[in-house]
């Protein structure tokens, strides 16, 4: 009686999560209406947008009836596989985050993919690239994996992305190093690496340096953010990053960073001179960086600087005035 039971529970729980269908397929689109004589072949021949979100599909069907599609949607659902995608050869955005996908596949002939979300499912191995030689953005975070494993990524795959990739979600895949990223990706304006397992800040100096045109990285949640100053030694090793972990960062901050750290290195270099010898330094160096920090703001050292630049914005105030009482 209980196999029984279960059986039916189980055969009730399918008819729940039916595969896509070509009425989904024509409700997906509410701007571009079908027409009275138009047939569901001539019309889902033409949309180029194409949303089929939390309905519970299991199953990718009749995709090849949308071969116009550039947008497809279908996030939220139950889908197991990637498939029945090789006749959307127009395709450039991918929203498949939040399914029950466990293995990248079936995107070969895309090629001109650029946007491809595959956060929030069951992959283990980042693969399956090789021919997406024009994407710009993949989002792969938060996938479900067994106890004490992290994300692998194949290599072939991520050197085929490395000419293309400006933007990287690896977030909360219990990376311990990104030794695969470092090797490969060099043109990444926004990286996305934070709660994983990363305890060693070097890892992200070495992917700041190899992606000088960063702009946006997020690492909290890592261990390595438990350091003293963490935040500040990323600051002083960039150049274009505008924002760190979601704050904003000055300009005049990095600019009052790198001036404080060539002080201090002037400070234990030299043997005489004191503390007028430092000061007469700094405000050399002030003086050939710009105006962005006032000339009475940059000198006075008495063992350190009178007070922070006033042009900061509050947060960052508090931190020079934190960096102040030590080295970065």
């Amino acid at each position: 009686f209980f196999s029984l039971t279960s059986f039916c529970c189980f055969l009730l729980l399918l008819s729940l999560m039916p595969p896509l269908s070509v009425d989904a397929l024509v409700a997906s689109n509410r701007n571009i209406r079908k027409q009275k004589s138009e047939t569901n072949e001539h019309y889902l021949a033409r949309l180029t947008h194409v949303s089929v979100t939390g309905q519970n599909i299991t199953k990718l069907e009749h995709l090849q009836l949308c071969p116009a599609v550039t947008s497809l949607y279908l996030y939220d659902n139950k889908i197991t596989q990637i498939e029945q995608l090789s006749s959307c050869l127009r395709l450039t955005h991918l929203y498949l985050q939040h399914n029950n996908i466990t293995r990248i596949s079936g995107l070969g002939r895309l090629r001109n993919l650029t946007k491809l979300h595959l956060g929030y499912n069951s992959i283990s191995v980042v693969e399956g690239l090789e021919t997406l030689t024009n994407l710009h953005e993949l989002h792969i975070e938060h996938q479900t994996l067994p106890p004490g494993e992290e994300l692998v990524f194949d290599p072939r795959s991520m050197n085929a992305i490395a000419g293309s990739l400006n933007v990287l979600n690896v977030a909360g895949n219990n990376l311990g190093s990104l030794r695969p990223l470092i090797s490969s990706l060099f043109l990444l304006t926004t990286a996305d690496v934070s709660h994983n397992q990363l305890a060693d800040l070097s890892q992200i100096l070495y992917l700041t340096d190899a992606n000088t045109d960063l702009l946006r990285l997020s690492i909290e949640g890592n261990p390595c953010c438990e350091m003293s100053k963490y935040r500040e030694e990323i600051i002083v090793r960039t150049s274009a990053l505008k924002l760190l972990d979601g704050r904003e960062v000055a300009p005049a901050y990095r600019q009052f960073l790198r001036q404080w750290k060539l002080a201090l290195s002037s400070k234990h270099t030299r043997p005489h001179g004191g503390t007028a010898g430092l000061a007469s330094t700094l405000e050399r160096q002030a003086r050939s960086a710009g105006p962005a920090i006032a000339p009475t703001q940059r000198v006075g050292f008495a063992g350190s600087l009178r007070k922070p630049p006033r042009n900061l914005p509050p947060l960052e105030r508090r931190a020079v005035s934190a960096t102040l009482g030590g080295d970065i």
